[in-house]
């Protein structure tokens, strides 16, 4: 069973930092950068990181596919999908050098970086409300063209 986490769980990770991105300023001026943490073979963690001075380190790390333990990590409930965790990384937390780890670095793939993953339509459905869900959908078939008049003028309806 897996274990529960509770809201804020503070936890040392050890694991390869991928697709660290460039510093960006929050609605409410605070600077943070994001980024992905392989924490197992084929298991990737979202991170937001807060202390813009460690982003020349992980994106070094990133780079170079050193694999770091940080320490002192919050673990909290994912803002983007509900059923998942990411980390957040301050000030207090502790970067250095992994010097064990039992798998190797894979490469993140785009669609896991950016969050996109294929949902059902239930899936969407008790997706909480305010969250945003993008939607790609492929027609496949129409009806016959009608003309339809709207204030006095005539609008071609599909």
């Amino acid at each position: 069973m897996a274990k529960k986490i509770k809201l804020e769980e503070k936890a040392s990770i050890c694991g390869f930092i991928q697709n660290v991105s460039p510093v960006k300023t929050s609605q409410t001026n605070s600077r943070y950068f994001n980024a992905c943490v392989q924490v197992q073979r084929d298991t990737f963690s979202k991170v937001a990181c807060f202390d813009v001075g460690k982003h020349s380190t992980l994106m070094e790390a990133s780079n170079a596919r050193t694999p770091l333990k940080l320490t002192d990590v919050q673990i909290v409930p994912s803002r983007v999908d509900s059923s998942n965790t990411e980390m957040l990384i301050n000030y207090r937390t502790k970067v250095e050098v992994c010097r064990e780890l039992n798998f190797s670095y894979e490469k993140l793939t785009t669609d896991e970086s950016a969050g996109e993953k294929k949902k059902s339509i239930l899936d969407v459905q008790s997706t909480p409300e305010y969250n945003k869900v993008a939607v790609q959908v492929k027609v496949l078939s129409t009806g016959p063209v009608s003309a339809q008049i709207v204030r006095e003028i005539p609008i071609q309806k599909h």
